[in-house]
């Protein structure tokens, strides 16, 4: 069975030395730089084996983003050792093993599981599959069509179009990165070279682990893994690219218009810390996540039993590079404004400890601890969360999870909610049918903010009258823009040219005002921006036209 993540959940990740890990438990590093751990879990005689690579459109160049995510597909394809189209599936199949693949924009993994006395010939599958690859045509042509018919599927998922529009504005220069399909024109272009190209440099073994679980002896396993897996080679080719996460500057807004959203749906979103920046934010994210999900939470209360809104859920998402949580709301149609601007002040609240009954934060505590005891019932499963951690944070997990969730209280919550969601910036998004904005008239509250630098309004000649439409839909994104950046310095500069009467630029900022002001804007924030007036002296008509304006500058 294959799956494919958008987001891997992650149980609480904690630095362990050897010292550290629970007796059973053996690691050790071959010196080509494969990272390998052994569990020895004698409770059935199957063993699952699971081999993790650091790759995916994290650490993608543009050039090759989405080979990843077609390489894993092609991982039980032909290979040096077995040449012959389906022949790899017919020895997993004789060997009675079965096998599984998970696939996230930070890593892919890839299991098999089986009787004991097959791990050997397991370990000997996955080395052919890592290390001898072949890429035929014809698998690569089956491979790429089946990309672009999950291109087509998900692309008709109206929630899918808001995420990926929220990666776009969250993430603008790294959307790459957070796109773990990648880009379908480089897939569908791949050839074998291609390919190979891409495997040299990211199935390197210093780039992978490998992961063994199950009714062994370790010291025989390791023994087995150095001879299959020493010979491989490192070839020293890791890709290097920006660590560097772009941050927002200010908050913004998008609207996502398709015809196949049932409802409306808002989308705000948040940075937080990263697995390589902090730790224990993460930790309290998961707990919050918990917390704010219950049925009898505070935000379910303000939102659902006032009939504001039919759903509320926090969503977070564990990343090594640039993390993130995410709170989706589908509002009451009736009472849109209403429960967005609510949602708004919830970020406020959140950072009071009030906000938090100790009774909830007990029973959120008590259901992760629990979650995290069921998603390791099997080796299979303890694998797979191993894996996740790994290519989250390097080998790194959790043996102390309950003890260091239960040490988390409503003043830590209350923390993280000041440091990462109270007057932070956000991105907002709402996904909406042009039938549903029409009817609801969301552009009232709602609408698609632009970059401060392109809040540049024109004027007529000698007027403070607006310029057309565009600049009437403009002034009205700004006020929306302002308002949900009121603790952002800026200054509006106002210009007429010399052939214009003397007070035209002072009667543009005045026109502006009043609007600002009619619009609910604060008497305070508008005296709070500070105005320039300029006069300029155009020579054509053009420049003439150019200078009569006004513009909105963020003061830095």
């Amino acid at each position: 069975m294959k799956k494919f993540v958008f987001a891997v959940c992650c149980f609480g990740i904690t630095q362990l030395s050897n010292a550290q890990l629970p007796s059973n438990y053996f690691q050790e590093t071959l010196d080509n730089g494969l990272q390998v751990l052994v569990i020895e879990n004698n409770y059935q005689p199957i063993v699952n084996v699971t081999t993790c690579v650091k790759n995916g459109t994290a650490y993608e160049a543009d050039s090759v983003s989405g080979l990843g995510y077609l390489l894993s597909k092609l991982f039980t394809g032909a290979n040096k050792d077995f040449p012959l189209s389906g022949s790899f599936q017919k020895q997993i199949n004789k060997i009675g093993a079965v096998y599984n693949q998970q696939f996230t924009d930070e890593g892919s993994s890839f299991s098999f599981s089986g009787h004991q006395k097959n791990t050997t010939a397991i370990l000997n599958l996955i080395n052919s599959a890592f290390r001898n690859p072949l890429y035929p045509a014809d698998e690569i042509a089956a491979a790429v069509s089946q990309t672009e018919n999950e291109y087509q599927t998900i692309k008709s998922d109206p929630f899918y179009l808001l995420n990926d529009d929220m990666n776009h504005q969250l993430w603008t220069n790294n959307y790459s990165r957070k796109n773990s399909l990648g880009n379908y024109k480089t897939i569908s272009n791949a050839d074998a070279a291609v390919l190979l190209k891409y495997h040299q440099q990211f199935y390197q073994p210093q780039r992978c682990c490998l992961i063994l679980n199950g009714a062994v002896n370790h010291i025989e396993v390791f023994a087995s893994i150095e001879k299959i897996f020493g010979t491989w080679k490192n070839d020293n080719t890791n890709p290097v690219l920006s660590s560097k996460i772009f941050k927002p500057e200010y908050s913004s807004q998008f609207v996502t218009s398709t015809p196949l959203t049932p409802v409306p749906v808002f989308m705000v979103s948040f940075q937080i810390p990263d697995l390589r920046e902090n730790l224990n934010p993460n930790l309290e994210a998961m707990l919050l996540q918990e917390l704010l999900n219950e049925s009898t939470s505070q935000v379910k209360n303000n939102l659902i039993s006032t009939e504001l809104a039919n759903d509320i859920q926090v969503i977070y998402n564990p990343a090594k590079f640039g993390g993130q949580i995410n709170f989706m709301l589908a509002a009451n149609t009736s009472k849109l404004q209403t429960a967005y601007q609510t949602l708004l002040n919830q970020f406020i609240l959140m950072s009071n400890n009030g906000y938090y009954t100790q009774q909830l934060l007990d029973k959120a505590k008590a259901d992760l601890i629990e979650n995290k005891k069921r998603s390791s019932e099997t080796v299979s499963d303890q694998n797979i969360l191993l894996a996740n951690s790994w290519l989250l944070n390097s080998f790194n997990w959790e043996t102390n999870f309950e003890e260091s969730i239960n040490q988390i209280s409503t003043d830590d919550l209350a923390n993280f909610a000041a440091l990462y969601l109270n007057h932070q910036v956000f991105i907002s998004g709402l996904v909406i049918s042009p039938a549903q904005k029409q009817m609801y008239q969301t552009d009232s509250f709602f609408m698609s903010t632009k970059g401060a630098e392109d809040y540049v309004f024109s004027f007529t000649k000698n007027d403070a009258t607006f310029l057309g439409v565009e600049n009437q839909i403009k002034l009205q994104s700004l006020i929306q823009w302002l308002k949900i950046n009121d603790g952002i310095k800026m200054e509006l500069s106002c210009y007429q040219d010399a052939v214009e009467r003397k007070e035209t630029a002072r009667d543009r900022f005045v026109s502006m005002y009043k609007t600002m002001l009619d619009a609910g804007l604060s008497s305070d924030l508008l005296q709070s921006i500070p105005v320039s007036i300029f006069i300029q002296h155009g020579i054509s008509e053009s420049e003439i036209q150019s200078n009569q304006k006004v513009v909105l500058k963020i003061v830095k």
